[in-house]
């Protein structure tokens, strides 16, 4: 993995509107349905729900970049930076863990 090739990288415009626009579709989206369908909202949104579940997965998918960037900056002998992505790994890791519930 090339890392000077980050240096460059750009959105085209179609990316770049859906990065904007998106979470905003969503919360307006969330917050109709909190209006138009509240039990449901609250079923959805619940302890063990969909939602947190969701969470649990994207913080897993983070913590396996983020361990991906480490091992690869470790790999080119950049040991500052390869500790701070382990560090995001390991704190990923946590919140994951804490999104879902043990007992």
């Amino acid at each position: 993995m090339n890392l000077n090739r980050l240096k460059n990288v750009q959105f085209s415009s179609r990316e770049r509107k859906v990065i904007f626009w998106l979470p905003i579709f969503l919360i307006i989206g969330f917050l109709f349905f909190r209006i138009l369908n509240r039990e449901q909202y609250f079923e959805f949104i619940k302890e063990d729900g969909p939602i947190e579940y969701g969470q649990f997965i994207l913080y897993l998918i983070c913590a396996l970049i983020s361990g991906k960037i480490s091992w690869k900056f470790w790999q080119l002998k950049r040991k500052m930076p390869a500790l701070v992505y382990l560090l995001f790994t390991l704190l990923f890791i946590f919140v994951a863990k804490e999104e879902i519930s043990w007992g």
